[in-house]
């Protein structure tokens, strides 16, 4: 349906309903745990191999195909089938979550978050989604065409000729279906210095009730409070929107829950408009109940247990090991081989050799011959040839030739 002329939008009013299931239930596959082998689209089956056992898959990468069906497709196979014309624009839509937000650096989750906030607002607008009997590939040039409406829901300013957040993303996802117009020039404008990062949430539950905290993002106006119930596959609705302010942390009490019954939340954060989506957080699950803890409704006492525990192991775990075991074999290995090998080799092998050989043959030899034979002459005759010349003949030798032969015959 639409809100502008309160009845179903045109051609068909089933893709919007295949979005709304898809989106909530994060899959493609639609009538799930039908019949099997009957999702098949005029001819073109489904990937049975990646699970759909439902009647319809708005991915067309999942048809065996792989190809979009677009408006000019539709025009010769659909006829009157509502659901078949339906997949024109659902398609679209998929394309925009599952590849074009990508394309352009958004992760899934926060793809499907965007995706979601530009189809509930878009969708209330829409008249006709494409013109049946349009000039492809500008069959959403119409004055209320789901292509119109999505720009309209993702403008910052009221003007969508100056270009819009997602321009470019919206586009491409309607112009591979034929349903795109090109009567303004596409691009991208208005979410320059969006959120730079996805906060940190923590939860605390309590009776009825759970008490969310979560970190301040840079260039985040305000944050939007999402919650699910019965898991975080499922699809989410805004609980509040909470405004940026000073200090690190935010914080906002849902109350009003069922205890023993578990939600979901997370939290997305806006900039300057509110299609300028920043990265949201991951999702936290809890389950309210009668809790001995009190909730904490300030957020002053939040953030004082965070950076405490973070600085402490940080300044003691380092220093304590390389102190301790860095000086203890230094001193402990170096003087203990030094002084014990040197003292002992020196004074045990010089001494011993040394006074063993050398006195033994000089007092021996020379005292025998000595005193035997010539105890009297040899003191006053001796001291004169021996300091002059040995009895090798030279001149001074001819002079005492008599006193030669009579020395020579006493000694005989």
């Amino acid at each position: 349906a639409n809100g502008v002329a309160g009845g179903i939008s045109k051609p068909s009013g089933e893709g919007i309903a295949d979005l709304y299931a898809a989106l909530y239930d994060g899959t493609s596959c639609i009538g799930r745990n039908g019949l099997s082998n009957i999702c098949n689209l005029k001819g073109d089956r489904c990937k049975f191999s990646l699970g759909c056992d439902g009647v319809r898959d708005i991915d067309y990468m999942n048809h065996n195909s792989e190809s979009p069906h677009t408006m000019s497709w539709a025009r010769s196979k659909c006829g009157d089938s509502v659901h078949c014309k339906g997949h024109v624009y659902s398609e679209a839509v998929w394309s925009l979550y599952k590849r074009e937000l990508p394309a352009i650096g958004y992760d899934d989750l926060t793809a499907l978050e965007l995706t979601t906030y530009l189809l509930y607002k878009a969708a209330d607008n829409v008249v006709f989604w494409y013109t049946e009997n349009g000039s492809a590939p500008n069959g959403g040039c119409g004055g209320n065409s789901g292509y119109k409406a999505f720009l309209v829901a993702d403008d910052n300013d009221g003007n969508v000729n100056n270009g819009t957040p997602h321009m470019t993303a919206i586009y491409n996802a309607f112009l591979k279906q034929e349903i795109a117009c090109n009567d303004v020039v596409v691009r991208d404008t208005g979410c320059a210095d969006s959120p730079e990062r996805a906060p940190s949430v923590n939860a605390v539950s309590g009776d009825k009730r759970v008490t969310l905290t979560w970190t301040e993002v840079n260039n985040a106006r305000s944050y939007d409070v999402m919650r699910a119930e019965g898991g975080c596959e499922k699809g989410k609705v805004k609980v509040a929107n909470v405004q940026s302010g000073t200090g690190n942390l935010r914080l906002l009490t849902d109350t009003g829950l069922k205890n023993g019954f578990e939600y979901c939340y997370l939290i997305v954060p806006k900039g300057a408009s509110a299609s300028c989506y920043g990265k949201v957080s991951t999702k936290i699950q809890v389950t309210p109940g009668v809790s001995e803890l009190p909730v904490t409704p300030p957020p002053t006492p939040v953030p004082t247990p965070r950076p405490t525990p973070r600085p402490t192991p940080r300044p003691t775990l380092i220093p304590t090991p390389r102190p301790t075991f860095r000086p203890t074999p230094v001193p402990t290995s170096l003087p203990t081989p030094i002084p014990t090998p040197r003292p002992t080799p020196i004074p045990t092998n010089p001494p011993t050799p040394n006074p063993s050989v050398q006195p033994t043959p000089i007092p021996t030899v020379p005292p025998t011959p000595i005193p035997t034979n010539t105890p009297t002459p040899n003191p006053t005759v001796r001291p004169t040839p021996i300091p002059t010349s040995p009895p090798f003949g030279s001149s001074a030798t001819v002079c005492d030739t008599a006193a030669a032969e009579k020395i020579f015959r006493l000694d005989l």
